[in-house]
């Protein structure tokens, strides 16, 4: 038996320790979320309603897909994210297509939470250097990226996905389409 949308298990007997009957309480005993945690999939999320290109802050929500009409022309936009506690994830989506380099959108830890980026935290960047990392000293609590008008690394369906896995410490990886050439726009971390 396989389980669907998942190549990373195509036998759940197998998975269940050689179980011939897969009924609700071996499904239970084998935790399906450990399973499929390796396939990253989205399912289980809730989504949000997308952000406006004219909305200059908002709060994020722990477990959900948040769309943004975010432009880097109509507003500066700034994102908290909630408290790091692990288990936790959101995706933001960029939905819309940089009309121009005006407006930066950032992304800021819970106010006085303490909370940071993990310094293993590394993301691709359109102009020199291509990556860019979290600081040594493991103090980064900010992310900005900074839009191109063309040739952007963050074209729509771009994804940013945040994960806590260690309390306090925010994950960010980047699945980006890029509009053009993708050598335009930057991403920074920084303390403050």
């Amino acid at each position: 038996m396989s389980v669907s949308g998942n190549q990373f298990f195509t036998n759940v007997v197998n998975a269940a320790g050689q179980s011939t009957n897969l009924n609700a309480s071996s499904v239970d005993a084998v935790n399906l979320n450990a399973l499929v945690a390796p396939n990253n999939s989205l399912k289980g999320l809730a989504i949000q309603t997308p952000i406006p290109a004219a909305t200059t802050t908002g709060t994020l929500t722990a477990n959900t897909i948040n769309p943004t009409l975010w432009d880097g022309d109509t507003a500066v936009l700034t994102l908290t994210l909630p408290a790091a506690i692990a288990g936790i994830r959101l995706v933001l989506g960029i939905n819309a297509i940089a009309a121009a380099a005006d407006d930066v959108l950032t992304i800021n830890v819970a106010s006085a939470s303490g909370d940071v980026f993990a310094q293993e935290t590394t993301v691709p960047s359109g102009t020199t250097p291509f990556f860019i990392a979290v600081a040594a000293a493991g103090t980064d609590n900010q992310v900005v990226y900074t839009p191109a008008a063309t040739n952007s690394i963050l074209g729509p369906g771009s994804v940013l996905h945040l994960t806590c896995t260690t309390n306090g410490q925010w994950n960010l990886s980047v699945d980006h389409v890029p509009l053009g050439t993708g050598l335009g726009g930057a991403f920074a971390f920084n303390t403050v």
